[in-house]
């Protein structure tokens, strides 16, 4: 349900709200939210330092310019102290990074806190998810479209874990045994 906001055409985008749903998984959809949020905010180090090394040949390296949204007055000094910053400072990080900037969007911590609130449910005869904080509520398909927004950032992430896992083996770059060698032969290949 989620994916129906980005292939519904934006003219019947308008329809979405008068959609009424007689499932209710709520319960799922919050903890799958929730767990992917944390997983995300975990690695974001990852894109940061592989930004930094880019940039400055460091991965600890922040420059001198903090980015515009934070009031702080310094990067952090290191990968350490960026790792002590909250969620929020660390997203500006990563909204530097280009074709990273939608995570801001999709790792809001006030969507997170209204969706992991103890007084949220999904009030099936309204199809709106409300809770003491959010007494007006949001559509569930909102709520449904916000995770499958957060495993594509979990996906990403997932994608950046791989190549730094990969180009960190003692073995990038060279031929790792003889069944590979024989493949590049039998194709014509040059050895690595």
């Amino acid at each position: 349900m989620g994916i129906l906001r980005r292939i519904v055409p934006d003219q019947r985008l308008p329809l979405l709200g008068d959609l009424t749903l007689f499932r209710d998984e709520f319960d799922i959809l919050r903890d799958l939210y929730q767990q992917a949020f944390e997983t995300v905010c975990k690695t974001l180090r990852y894109p940061v330092a592989a930004q930094n090394t880019i940039k400055r040949g460091d991965p600890s390296d922040f420059g001198g310019v903090v980015p515009q949204t934070l009031t702080r007055k310094a990067n952090p000094k290191d990968l350490a102290a960026f790792e002590k910053l909250v969620n929020y400072e660390k997203l500006q990080y990563v909204a530097q990074i280009p074709g990273m900037e939608g995570w801001v969007g999709l790792l809001d911590n006030k969507t997170r806190n209204a969706i992991g609130h103890a007084t949220v449910r999904h009030d099936l005869r309204t199809g709106l998810v409300v809770s003491d904080t959010l007494p007006a509520g949001v559509h569930y398909l909102d709520v449904a479209s916000d995770v499958f927004g957060i495993f594509d950032a979990l996906c990403i992430s997932l994608q950046v874990l791989r190549g730094i896992r990969i180009v960190s083996s003692p073995d990038f770059g060279k031929e790792t045994n003889d069944v590979e060698a024989s493949v590049r032969r039998a194709l014509g290949l040059p050895s690595s």
